[in-house]
């Protein structure tokens, strides 16, 4: 057969794979998956990538989103990238697909110079005038228009955002304003555009701007401003007694929640999901570390419940997703936000959109300490149940890998350095380093303790409760509380060498 053949075949095979998804609003993750291995099984990822970016520079919604995953599971990275730059230098191609394709090099993990986009858009001006309404007004039930906007003004030039902040206050007013200005506050470095913003929402008088003037209160900026915005809060406030920005969520129903186990990074994850009555599900995925706050944070929108229940999957697939309170669940969104302020963490700037799902959900009366510490039990510890904590799958990935903890790094260093090969030997160093650098060090064991809180809090709800008071009990002063530190220092030798 020859070359040109060949490629009509390999065109044929994908397009008859994509004609079944025009259509269908909500297609099953079973079918998306079988056809991820079919479009591998092509074998011209070249040839299929052209056609996938081809598909969605000329399409829209959810058919662009099928495109899209298969962009995402079915090509290999190279190739993946080098097609979208070619198309993202097409001056043919709508701004709008431009940022789209944008998205998903974000999603792929790439690489990419935002400060550079200005040289792959066509006009700025375009975007900011054409369709801005419709997008305003998607912007207030949408999370991800939402996060298109964000995503938008983050990746143009300073004079651009001038002129698009310029260009809608010129030109719109109200609620699907002070809905936008509401977001983009929260993301916005530069203090002129700061200014012009905040102006911009005192002037509105929406309800929709509370979430902006509350946000500018908190963070105390322009002092000049402090009484115009309490005033403005106030005055909103009045006018607007029952008024809560559910509109991202209305005509859903909450749905899961759920918490993963702990891991040696002093990580875990959330995951939260409304359902419509068409059975589409929205959710948010989130990472917490408990030193620093909220450190990642994805949304999808409007997917099917087999595509939501692959996801799940995926990122709990080193730790059963456990059911939690959505009351709880908000309830850590809430606390570790506070330290993203606290440690100055950069907040993902998803998260402003996506926490909207818990909008309707209430945690003011409920504390962290007793919420965390409520049901849990301490009981006697043994060694026999120490060591099988210890060798518990709970436990699996606490250890430092190389580079992570300076102490145990130190520890490799003599031991590769003076050709240390007794185990005594070892075992000595490491017990005098547990000693001096870790229990007796409070940062470290107040970190250690926290830790093992939220996994004993998790064991609990996961009915697990022999590992929920083991872990508890480890909570206070306990003598095996050395010897689970020096486990991990020993895991985390033995994985290095």
């Amino acid at each position: 057969m020859s070359n040109v053949s060949l490629k009509l075949r390999q065109r044929a095979e994908v397009m008859a794979i994509l004609k079944k998804y025009r259509d269908n609003v909500s297609p099953k993750g079973s079918q998306l998956k079988e056809d991820v291995d079919n479009l591998k099984k092509i074998g011209n990822d070249s040839l299929v990538a052209k056609i996938l970016f081809e598909e969605i520079t000329d399409s829209k919604n959810v058919y662009s989103n099928v495109c899209a995953v298969f962009l995402l599971e079915a090509i290999e990275d190279d190739v993946f990238e080098k097609t979208a730059f070619t198309f993202l230098q097409n001056s043919e191609i709508d701004d709008n697909r431009k940022f789209f394709i944008i998205s998903l090099l974000k999603q792929k993990g790439i690489n990419f110079d935002y400060h550079d986009v200005r040289k792959y858009i066509n006009s700025p001006e375009t975007i900011a005038q054409s369709g801005v309404k419709d997008f305003l007004v998607d912007a207030v039930k949408n999370p991800e228009v939402q996060i298109d906007l964000l995503d938008f003004y983050i990746n143009i030039s300073k004079e651009d955002r001038v002129y698009f902040l310029n260009n809608l206050t010129s030109e719109f007013q109200g609620d699907d304003l002070a809905n936008a200005f509401s977001l983009l506050i929260q993301i916005v470095q530069d203090k002129d555009e700061q200014k012009m913003i905040a102006e911009a929402l005192l002037e509105t008088n929406s309800p929709y701007a509370l979430e902006g003037l509350e946000f500018l209160k908190k963070e105390k900026l322009f002092a000049q401003y402090a009484s115009k915005i309490d005033h403005a809060i106030k005055k909103i406030s009045f006018a607007n007694p029952n008024f809560k920005n559910i509109g991202i969520i209305e005509d859903s129903t909450k749905d899961k929640a759920y918490i993963s186990f702990i891991d040696g990074n002093s990580d875990f994850s959330l995951a939260f999901s409304r359902k419509k009555e068409n059975g589409q599900i929205t959710t948010v995925l989130l990472t917490m570390n408990l030193m620093k706050g909220i450190t990642s944070c994805v949304g999808f929108g409007a997917i099917a419940q087999e595509n939501f229940n692959s996801i799940i999957e995926r990122v709990f697939a080193d730790s059963m997703p456990v059911n939690i309170e959505p009351e709880g669940l908000k309830l850590l969104c809430d606390y570790y936000l506070e330290k993203n302020y606290k440690t100055s963490t950069e907040l993902p700037y998803e998260y402003i959109v996506w926490k909207k799902l818990l909008n309707d959900i209430d945690s003011n009366n409920l504390d962290v300490s007793e919420y965390l510490n409520k049901n849990l039990e301490k009981l006697n510890l043994t060694d026999a149940k120490i060591h099988k904590f210890i060798n518990s799958k709970f436990l699996e990935t606490w250890y430092y890998s190389y580079h992570q903890n300076e102490k145990v790094d130190e520890i490799i260093y003599k031991i590769e350095e003076k050709h240390i090969s007794s185990i005594d030997e070892i075992n000595k160093l490491v017990s005098e380093t547990v000693d001096k650098y870790f229990i007796s060090n409070e940062d470290f064991m107040a970190e250690f303790r926290s830790r093992l809180l939220i996994l004993a809090f998790v064991a609990k709800l996961a009915k697990l409760n022999a590992s929920s008071a083991c872990a508890y009990s480890l909570c206070f002063e306990n003598p095996y509380l050395k010897t689970i530190v020096t486990s991990i220092i020993d895991k985390s030798i033995y994985y290095y060498l």
